[in-house]
């Protein structure tokens, strides 16, 4: 009966991240969360900033970001792996399938995490984590979950690009 009920949630969910993605917001230049009625084990990671952007808590439902600017987080991968946005555009990373982190890495490429950089928190399905980056560079970004990510394997990588 618990399967039944997690994979419905899943879908209502899904259902509703897709809901928000139809629209098309103004893109907004701070970050917020948002939550469904409930809440998961651990559902908000640390509210700090680092330099070039501001991360949200997260949330156990859909997000509201701009068409366009969502990464699906499943296992293995980040679909699109590499996404490119204007400054000031938040992104929003929803959790689809597993465990996983979206952890701010040292340089593209590696499994390095960045001191002071974003980190979502190690999260299952379903969850998002957003971000808007207030600053043009590149972010690359790793899931340091277990070995879904290592500098032999480079498993689960994706980059934000932020152009001015």
């Amino acid at each position: 009966m618990n399967l039944k009920l997690a994979a419905l949630a899943t879908f209502a969910a899904t259902s509703i991240v897709l809901a928000a993605c139809s629209s098309d917001p103004a893109p907004s230049s701070s970050s917020s969360s948002s939550s469904s009625g409930g809440s998961s084990s651990g559902g908000s990671s640390s509210g700090g900033s680092s330099s070039g952007g501001s991360s949200s808590g997260g949330s156990d439902a859909g997000g509201d970001a701009a068409a366009g600017n969502t990464v699906q987080v499943s296992s293995f991968k980040y679909t699109p792996a590499k996404l490119t946005i204007k400054v000031g555009q938040k992104v929003t990373w929803v959790w689809t399938g597993g465990t996983h982190t979206v952890t701010e890495s040292t340089a593209e490429g590696t499994c390095n995490k960045k001191a002071g950089g974003f980190d979502s928190g190690q999260h299952g399905t379903p969850f998002t984590f957003e971000r808007t980056f207030d600053a043009p560079g590149t972010y690359p970004y790793f899931c340091d979950y277990m070995d879904h990510c290592t500098n032999t394997t480079k498993a689960q990588m994706g980059v934000v690009e932020v152009l001015p």
